[in-house]
């Protein structure tokens, strides 16, 4: 967990855990920004006294099955309502036929991201609703990997006037970019 002033509260949420379990031990702040269940990454609570915040910026990376063009937007309709993403390739593995990307969402919407990408025909790799559960079987030993394939990975915000323009978990794309790597390679 990491304050970054006496109004903000910035932390990692792990995978298969609730966006809102910090609010019980700390009642005079709520969440700013949410993840599903199954997302692992940062979340924002704020002093309930602040209303002068905006979130505007949301980046996430993932593992999706197939290859991706450089880069997309992709509109669709989420639990009646309008959302879209950009998605950015960074990354393809043709042997696995497995793509690295980045996307960066303009609306936030309930399961958002994974709809999305499960849409257009490349789902999140081991993603339980939306994804191929012949493939996450493969995938998964092969792989050996663990949980849903997306992670919220940095978050900009308007404060006081104020741009803090990143808070971003640049330890998990380099961690797990190498692990990402070291498993692909053997």
């Amino acid at each position: 967990m990491f304050l970054l002033n006496n109004n903000i509260v910035i932390t990692y949420k792990q995978q298969r855990t609730n966006s809102d379990s910090l609010t019980s031990i700390y009642p005079y702040y709520h969440l700013l920004n949410r993840l599903d269940y199954d997302v692992s990454g940062l979340l924002i609570y704020i002093c309930i006294y602040i209303v002068n915040i905006f979130l505007f910026n949301k980046t996430y990376y993932a593992l999706v099955y197939g290859f991706l063009p450089i880069s997309i937007k992709i509109p669709l309709i989420c639990n009646y309502r309008y959302s879209l993403s950009k998605v950015f390739l960074i990354y393809y593995i043709s042997y696995l036929d497995i793509s690295i990307i980045r996307i960066e969402i303009i609306t936030g919407r309930k399961n958002q991201i994974r709809r999305q990408l499960s849409y257009i025909g490349h789902p999140v790799i081991l993603d339980r609703r939306f994804g191929n559960y012949l493939l996450d079987r493969f995938t998964k030993t092969t792989l050996k990997l663990q949980g849903i394939q997306l992670f919220s990975y940095s978050l900009s915000i308007l404060y006081e006037n104020n741009c803090i323009p990143c808070v971003s978990l640049k330890w998990l794309h380099l961690k797990k970019g190498k692990h990402y790597l070291e498993k692909i390679k053997h």
